[in-house]
Order: structure tokens, then C-alpha cells, then sequence
């Protein structure tokens, strides 16, 4: 087996993973390394059931084929997701984690090469596995995520994630945004507030109306619009329409597996000139915006950056913040890993 390749398109692939549709930021981060891998190797796919929806699910190219694990590829790629199969590549071996699990340490010494999301979970990798990791962020399409200047911007705040509570895992704090944002409407009575995101279950869209409520109980109820599984067309509009992206993902946890580990809805509000206001935890340090900690301190500066909204053309500082995020970068990444 060569050190690399003349074509590295000549090099097989089995890509491997548990995720099942195009859910969240984990399915679509485990989609866009597929992705790029697909375009540069000879890749071939294996899914365990449920992961094995994944490729229906995902738009590929005619070469993404499906196999059974016993093929053995020059470069094995398994986007984990709690899920550690036995490194079986014969040239390199890629494990793909969001946030690395403390006790998977002894099940991850076969693989030569991590791949994780941000600085935030590099620094983790490193402390609870002893290894080094590449970062590829997740990134954005701009010329779909992008500002339209003929849509007015009428909404104040907006947040997207999945409605779910904090004992179900890194919930969005949906709660905590009501609550700052009923704060937000006494010093400036005519702001809107947007809530978008999906729901997966019963008790999810049973926490759509406990936050329904709490919004009632605060008085702000005929403020805030809540969009319960948006399109994509329809959340671009949304990010179009907004001045503000609210953030509160990790909201004082202590367990940094339960903070934001990169947040690409940062991106792509940023991308569509929305400025984002993001809890100072996780992986926020990866963007050059303003930050918050208490409730207070998020009213404050909102209240704060209103003023600079009225110089003109200010939302493509955003529009260029996100843009560092590319689909080039990721490529250039995955070029070089299978070439060393």
C-alpha cells in the first residue's frame, strides 16, 4: 500500500456511522464529511440500523455505495456518535466526534487520526484521550445562507434548536430566552421574538407549550411566534427577518458534554447578517461576537447593539464573520489527511 496517492480518488473508503436522517447539527456535520470524503475517494457506506437511513436520507454521489462491514477500505471514516467500531482501515483511520466521551479512551487508540468540530472539543479530546485532533469546523452554503436587503427586519430576537428539555441532554434553554426576552420588552416594548426548532417526541412538543406558558406568565406571550419545525426556506427568511440570534445552549452547566460544542445555527445566522448573542460557554470562542452570562448582561448588550444597527450596512460584518466557515476549508483538511 502507498504512502498516498496519484489520484486519490483511487484510494477505497468505507464511510460508517449510526446517525439516521438530517435532524440536527450532528446529522449534518456527519453528512458534510461524508460528503467531502465521497468527492475525493473511492467510498463506500456502512450503517448499523438506524444509521443506516442515513444514506437515503443524504444527497451523495453515484460512487456512495453501500457495504458490508467485512470490506476492508484503504481509509476507514465513522462518524461515532457514541458508536466505536474496530479501526479496520488499512491506511488510515478516521473517527469523526462532536465531543469525545471520557470512557471511550481505551476503544479509540486504533485510530490515527480524530476529527472533531472546535478548539473547545480539541482541548477535550486531548484531556480525556491523550490524543491530537484535527479541526474541521462545520460550515455554511452562502449562497443560500446569505442577507436578502428586500426583507425587512421586523423581528428583534430570534433562537433556533430542538424544543427539548435539559435532563434529555444540551437542551436550548428556550426557558431562559423567555425570560430575558420579557426583560428585553420593558425597555423596548415593540420587540418580536422568534422560537424555531423541531420536535422528536411528545415530551418535546409537550415543552412547546410549557414554554408557550411561561411566555403567557410573563406577559409576553402575543410577542414571541413560535415555528415548530421550520423548512429551510422558511428558517432563512426567519435569520433574514431578524436582528438579533440569541443563544443560551449550556446556560450554567458545569459538564462540558452539555454546553454549545460549535453551534453552526451561530453560522448561519451570522450568514444571513443576524448579529448573535451567544452564552459565554463551550464553544464560543470560535466567533468574534458578543458574549453574555447573566440574563441582565444578554438585555444589556442587545440593548446596547441597537444602536449600532443604525449604521448602514451593518449586518455584512456578520455576513463576512461567516464566511471563515467554508466547504473549502473542509476539503483542503480532508485532501491533506489522506495524503499523509
Amino acid at each position: 500500500m502507498p504512502k498516498t496517492w496519484p489520484n486519490t480518488q483511487d484510494a477505497s473508503c468505507l464511510f460508517t456511522t449510526s446517525h439516521k436522517g438530517n435532524i440536527g447539527g450532528g446529522e449534518l456535520f456527519a453528512h458534510q464529511i461524508a460528503s467531502v470524503f465521497d468527492e475525493q475517494t473511492d467510498m463506500r457506506y456502512y450503517g448499523k440500523a438506524p444509521g443506516r437511513e442515513f444514506r437515503k436520507n443524504h444527497d451523495f454521489t453515484h460512487r456512495f455505495k453501500h457495504t458490508g462491514i467485512a470490506f476492508r477500505p484503504d481509509i476507514l471514516v465513522s462518524s461515532s456518535h457514541f458508536d466505536i467500531p474496530k479501526p479496520t482501515g488499512k491506511h488510515r483511520n478516521v473517527l469523526v466526534v462532536f465531543f469525545p466521551n471520557k470512557d471511550h479512551k481505551p476503544f479509540v487508540q486504533g485510530y490515527d487520526t480524530i476529527i472533531t468540530i472546535s478548539q473547545f472539543s480539541k482541548r477535550w479530546v486531548k484531556k480525556y484521550w491523550g490524543k491530537n485532533s484535527v479541526i474541521i469546523n462545520p460550515y455554511i452554503d452562502p449562497y443560500k445562507f446569505k442577507p436578502n436587503d428586500e426583507v425587512p427586519r421586523h423581528i428583534t430576537v430570534m433562537n433556533v434548536g430542538r424544543f427539548f428539555k435539559e435532563a434529555d441532554g444540551h437542551g436550548k434553554r428556550q426557558d431562559i430566552l423567555i425570560e430575558a426576552f420579557a426583560e428585553l420588552k420593558d425597555r423596548v416594548p415593540d420587540a418580536t421574538m422568534v422560537l424555531a426548532g423541531s420536535t422528536t417526541s411528545p415530551d418535546d412538543e409537550k415543552y412547546v407549550e410549557e414554554c408557550k406558558d411561561l411566555s403567557k406568565s410573563l406577559g409576553v406571550r402575543d410577542s414571541i411566534s413560535f415555528q415548530v419545525s421550520p423548512n429551510v426556506e422558511e428558517l432563512i427568511n426567519l435569520y433574514q427577518s431578524s436582528q438579533f440570534y440569541w443563544h443560551a445552549n449550556g446556560y450554567k452547566q458545569d459538564d462540558p458534554l452539555k454546553t454549545e460544542h460549535f453551534g453552526i445555527v451561530i453560522v448561519e445566522a451570522m450568514a444571513c447578517g443576524c448579529e448573535p448573542i451567544i452564552y459565554k460557554h463551550g464553544g464560543y470562542e470560535e466567533f468574534n461576537c458578543p458574549t453574555w452570562t447573566r440574563i441582565d448582561q444578554l438585555v444589556d448588550t442587545t440593548v446596547e447593539q441597537m444602536k449600532l444597527h443604525e449604521i448602514e450596512n451593518w449586518h455584512l460584518v456578520w455576513q463576512d464573520e461567516a464566511l471563515k466557515y467554508s466547504r473549502g476549508k473542509a476539503v483542503e483538511t480532508v485532501f491533506e489527511l489522506i495524503g499523509r
